[in-house]
């Protein structure tokens, strides 16, 4: 697996390509931020905030012009021209092959993954997404969450430590939208890193690092504990979440409803797991 130790975007203004300068129209906004090998990065923001080019300008996109420092620290012998996968939300559009066997072979090929680590690196992907059931299954016959775990093989494949998903359950129902993100979250603790762009914020767990946008420039940088966060001082403040527009989960404001009946739990829970474990744990 090619290794990385960090990102780093230094003051990065990401413009449209244009013949007259004037014409140009500005993405992102001086973004600055740091991502260390093997987090998960929960990249948040409306329509339009600048994720999706932010992902793919990561992803090794060249339709951008761009001022600032950009740089992945890899090994010497990577080449810049080594592309980060991307998978997208409609999971049909980074789909090349038939079969999910032949899309995730098709994929390596792309990205020059030597010829005797091919079949052992396929079957080792297959098994992490579950997918050995319904490897040899025509593509369109497979379920939308199928379909996505499909694309995502293709991109774990590679054997890249990074991978950049693309609000990739917003299509998907429920119960799919589920089984991609448990998966992913496996790879994640694998080592692997990933940026999971994304509006949905019951997705979030603790220890995640938040990245916010809003009109192209990084509105919050932090843990996803202070993004849920309210001023202890004042309890009808807004966390940061609710000042950007999004409801927060149901289980942080469960937890805000306590610390206004004098309830203090000893961590702010961001899913119902945790607020179960802080219920059960708490001293009364």
């Amino acid at each position: 697996m090619d290794s990385f130790s960090k990102i780093i975007w230094s003051n990065l203004s990401v413009f449209t390509k244009a013949v007259d300068k004037e014409e140009e129209k500005k993405l992102l906004d001086n973004i600055s931020f740091c991502i260390q090998s093997g987090e998960w990065v929960q990249l948040y923001g409306r329509n339009g905030s600048g994720k999706s080019t932010l992902l793919k300008l990561l992803a090794g996109f060249e339709r951008y012009r761009v001022e600032g420092t950009q740089r992945v620290n890899r090994p010497e012998q990577l080449t810049q021209t080594h592309l980060i996968p991307i998978v997208l939300q409609q999971p049909s559009s980074g789909l090349i092959g038939s079969t999910c066997w032949e899309d995730v072979v098709l994929m390596m090929e792309q990205h020059q993954v030597g010829q005797p680590h091919m079949l052992d690196r396929a079957e080792q992907v297959f098994k992490q997404l579950g997918l050995e059931p319904i490897l040899h299954q025509p593509l369109e016959a497979l379920s939308g969450g199928q379909q996505q775990l499909a694309a995502i093989a293709g991109a774990a494949a590679v054997s890249s430590d990074l991978l950049l998903m693309d609000e990739v359950t917003s299509m998907l129902d429920k119960q799919a939208a589920q089984l991609v993100l448990t998966r992913m979250r496996e790879l994640n603790k694998q080592g692997v890193t990933v940026i999971w762009a994304t509006q949905q914020m019951e997705e979030a767990v603790r220890g995640d690092h938040v990245i916010a946008l809003d009109q192209g420039r990084i509105v919050f940088n932090g843990p996803a504990s202070q993004w849920f966060a309210r001023d202890a001082h004042n309890r009808q403040g807004s966390s940061p979440c609710e000042e950007y527009g999004f409801e927060a989960p149901y289980a942080v404001q469960i937890a805000w409803q306590l610390a206004d009946k004098g309830i203090e739990l000893h961590q702010l829970p961001l899913n119902m797991d945790e607020l179960k474990a802080e219920v059960y744990s708490y001293e009364y």
